[in-house]
């Protein structure tokens, strides 16, 4: 089932090479998801605690860990400069 909600991001663990299983805090409470490939695209640099996500995954129960499919994140100049 494909699932679209906004999310505050929390913490990733690294899997694999080039994957990310990340922790985000939703309406619909904590979710764990596997972003395959992420730490090669421009998004798995620029995630920050609790930064304001928009995500698309799709997740089969309840109870599995779901897949990433499509990550929005705000622009870096709404963050202070030292940030950037």
């Amino acid at each position: 089932m494909i699932h679209k909600t906004a999310a505050f991001f929390i913490h990733a663990i690294p899997y694999g090479e080039t994957s990310l299983i990340i922790k985000c805090l939703s309406p619909e409470g904590l979710l764990s998801l596997m972003a395959k490939g992420i730490r090669k695209k421009k998004e798995g640099r620029v995630l920050l605690p609790l930064m304001p996500i928009d995500l698309v995954y799709r997740k089969k129960n309840e109870h599995s860990l779901g897949n990433l499919t499509e990550l929005k994140a705000p622009k870096a100049a709404h963050y202070p400069a030292s940030l950037n």
